[in-house]
C-alpha cells in the first residue's frame, strides 16, 4: 500500500477527493539557500556546469545566455520515475529577452533559451572553471 501525504481541499471540492487523488503524482520541493553552489550542484543561477569542450550557450544576439536554473539529478531523492538517475539538466535564458525567450510562432526554437542535458557528468579539471566575466555574470556570480 502506497501512503498519500493528505491533501488539504476546500469544502467544495471534497465530494472529488477520490477522483483528484487518483491523479496525484510523486513530486520534489525544491528549497534554496544562500550557500555558494559548485560547478556541479543543482541550483538557480551563477556559474554554469560546462565542459571544457563545451560552448557556453550564445543568444540570437550573439550573447552569453544566464544559467537559470541547473539540476544534478544524483542530487534528487529517488521518488520521480521515468527522470534520470544521473547526469545535469539545464535551462540557459537570454538576458535581454523580456518573455524567457520564447518564440510564439515556433515554440521549440531556442535561438534565445536553451534546454541541455549532459548524460555524464565529468570531473573536477574537466569543466571550464575560468569564466569571463561579462556584466550579467557580475550581477549573479
Amino acid at each position: 500500500m502506497t501512503m498519500r501525504p493528505h491533501l488539504s481541499l476546500p469544502k467544495e471540492l471534497e465530494k472529488f477527493r477520490k477522483d483528484i487523488e487518483s491523479t496525484m503524482q510523486p513530486t520534489i520541493k525544491i528549497s534554496t539557500s544562500t550557500n555558494k553552489p559548485t560547478l556541479f550542484e543543482s541550483k538557480l543561477a551563477g556559474y554554469p556546469y560546462l565542459p571544457e569542450n563545451f560552448e557556453h550557450p550564445i543568444d540570437g544576439k550573439g550573447k552569453y545566455m544566464k544559467l537559470l536554473a541547473q539540476i544534478n539529478f544524483e542530487d534528487l531523492p529517488r521518488v520521480l520515475n521515468d527522470m534520470p538517475q544521473k547526469g545535469m539538466l539545464q535551462i540557459f535564458l537570454s538576458g535581454d529577452e523580456d518573455v524567457m525567450g520564447l518564440d510564439f510562432n515556433n515554440q521549440t526554437n531556442q535561438k534565445n533559451f536553451r534546454v541541455i542535458y549532459h548524460e555524464d557528468i565529468l570531473k573536477e579539471g574537466e569543466v571550464t572553471t575560468d569564466f569571463v566575466r561579462p556584466a550579467w555574470v557580475q550581477s549573479i556570480g
